[in-house]
């Protein structure tokens, strides 16, 4: 049998012929479905053989093939044998859920590319690794330069500015993942590496880059350092080093000189747009900007607590300038916060309604001006209008997922449930790693019913859902919330034993905060456990939960309505919400 298999659609069998034959010529010997195996044979007998001998699968990415069932079938069979997939696109198509997690990762070569489709072919061919495949394909195939922050590190005498060293690194993210051409990971994929670095050749492979910047910085009353470096895994060298010292009002001049010398050190060209995002200052006073990232790094902790903290912070920096913007959608977005989690106060709406009015002055009508609208709308009941504004929202920026987060909960709250599944696939299409995007998803398949279709599409949902879920509770031990939703994931992918093995060794840690004891509450619920489901919902209000229309409307919690536990529960809630408000 042949080491290459190409997956493809029949629609595109001229395409797909050219192809093998260039590379045949090339010396590839490579397994074709050219018509031969009809609705006779057995779809697996010779299909599942080539795959099986096969080292790699060259999967041709069209709309037809996307939408073709023996193309998904051999694309996550391949997956299940850890075969090397190499994506090749035919032409440019939105990923459907179910091609997104065996592709996830994964960089795509132009068809018109024989360059770079033989150069990643020669790395496999060579048994060189599969990070080797991917740093070759991330250099040539779709011209995107894979890039990763890593936690700078606090190396200040006090060890207490965790914030600037985290501040420092959120602003290298943002503004080198908003230039042409980069691909930077997220916060979240990184945080991890705070407490546990690793190889440079691991890390680069478990996050897919090539480019790996580190830094620490050090603070002592006003005099900065920041120190900085920059490594090619690839060529396995450090192609850059530098030292900035300063005062913290130069912190703007030295952030810009930090992301210049990255760009030209990777030989990024920039576009004028490209270098007005670097050059762009989110304030011009440095004491505001100060007070804003103390505020990031406890809102990043999202205790109640810390994010009224974090708020008064924010407040903080906003006074010092009245023009800050991006002080002024965190004020909204922490005032969302407290009352989504912890207190149903109309002056928390009010602060961020007044917040987002403030960023709409002085940025516009932006898809971000839309979508937090949408949202304080849509925690004052008023579901129509947090509809036509989530829709402005992705109107307005498309591939702005917070859009379709939006959009989802808009739907959800008027009770369309299809609406709701549609909205939050894209969303998961659009953030594809993002764990609450997915449990939101699997959420809302889940109120679709108990038809056979209806648990089946929620079954596959749920085991996509787990290999993320898995990914970030491996790189993240102490996000107690995310196994929380992790174990409820094991319930619809109809793996229960998993499912409550996960939520007793949760329940018994004192540690768990109330929106996660919430949810294990529903996983027992809907594994007819009531006593237990019971006594999570009371830990959740004593730790903080208290979302009142949750409690009476989550379809969940049915088993318990009606009950006098459950009524004397709500009175409970009632009075606690009383005496806060």
């Amino acid at each position: 049998m042949a080491d290459i298999f190409i997956s493809y659609s029949s629609y595109n069998r001229e395409k797909a012929t050219s192809l093998v034959n260039e590379l045949r010529s090339r010396g590839y010997d490579i397994w074709m479905d050219q018509g031969g195996i009809g609705g006779a044979m057995d779809w697996s007998s010779e299909i599942v053989e080539a795959l099986n001998k096969a080292k790699t699968v060259l999967f041709l990415i069209s709309k037809d093939s996307v939408t073709s069932h023996n193309c998904a079938k051999e694309i996550h069979l391949a997956n299940e044998k850890h075969k090397n997939i190499l994506p090749v696109v035919l032409e440019d198509t939105p990923l459907p859920v179910l091609f997104e997690y065996p592709l996830a990762g994964l960089q795509r070569v132009p068809y018109e590319r024989t360059d770079a489709i033989l150069q990643a072919l020669d790395v496999l061919k060579g048994g060189k690794s599969v990070l080797e495949a991917m740093l070759t394909q991330s250099k040539v195939d779709d011209g995107l330069i894979r890039l990763a922050v890593l936690p700078f590190e606090d190396r200040s005498p006090t060890q207490d500015n965790e914030w600037f060293a985290s501040g420092m690194t959120d602003e290298l993210i943002d503004t080198l993942g908003s230039l042409s051409n980069m691909k930077v990971n997220p916060r979240g994929d990184v945080v991890y590496y705070k407490k546990n670095r690793t190889k440079s050749e691991e890390i680069a492979q478990d996050l897919n880059v090539r480019y790996i910047v580190e830094g620490a910085v050090q603070k002592a009353g006003e005099r900065i350092r920041i120190i900085v470096t920059l490594t090619d895994v690839k060529a396995r060298d450090q192609i850059w080093r530098n030292k900035y010292d300063g005062t913290f009002e130069d912190i703007f001049d030295l952030q810009d000189k930090t992301c210049f010398a990255i760009t030209e050190a990777i030989k990024l060209t920039l576009t004028p747009e490209d270098k007005k995002k670097i050059e762009k200052k989110p304030t011009e006073n440095a004491e505001a900007y100060e007070l804003f990232l103390k505020g990031d790094e406890y809102y990043s902790r999202a205790t109640r607590s810390d994010y009224e903290h974090a708020l008064s912070l924010y407040e903080e920096a906003v006074r010092r300038d009245p023009y800050f913007s991006a002080a002024y959608a965190d004020i909204a977005h922490t005032c969302q916060s407290l009352y989504r989690f912890y207190t149903r106060s109309e002056s928390l709406l009010s602060r961020a309604e007044s917040a987002a009015a403030k960023v709409r002055e002085f940025e516009g009508e932006t898809a971000q001006y839309f979508w937090v609208m949408s949202m304080i709308t849509h925690s004052r009941g008023q579901s129509a209008g947090a509809l036509q504004l989530a829709l402005r929202a992705v109107e307005t920026n498309p591939m702005d997922h917070m859009g379709y987060d939006a959009l989802g909960f808009a739907y959800h709250s008027l009770g369309m449930v299809e609406e709701t599944v549609q909205a939050r696939e894209e969303l998961v299409r659009l953030w594809p790693n993002q764990t609450n995007a997915h449990f939101n998803l699997l959420s809302s398949i889940h109120e679709l019913g108990e038809t056979t279709d209806a648990l089946e599409r929620l079954r596959k949902a749920a085991e996509r859902a787990i290999h993320v879920f898995d990914r970030h509770v491996r790189l993240n031990p102490d996000d107690y919330y995310a196994r929380v939703q992790l174990a409820n994931i094991f319930l619809w992918a109809q793996r229960e034993s998993e499912a409550l093995t996960e939520a007793e060794r949760l329940s018994a840690l004192k540690s768990v905060d109330g929106f996660a004891l919430y949810n294990l509450a529903c996983l027992y619920l809907n594994c007819h456990q009531q006593d237990r489901g019971m006594a999570m919902l009371h830990r959740s209000i004593e730790k903080g939960f208290r979302n009142l229309e949750t409690f009476l409307h989550d379809p969940d919690l049915a088993p318990l309505r009606g009950t006098p536990e459950f009524d004397e529960l709500i009175k409970e809630l009632e009075e606690k919400l009383r005496i806060t408000n």
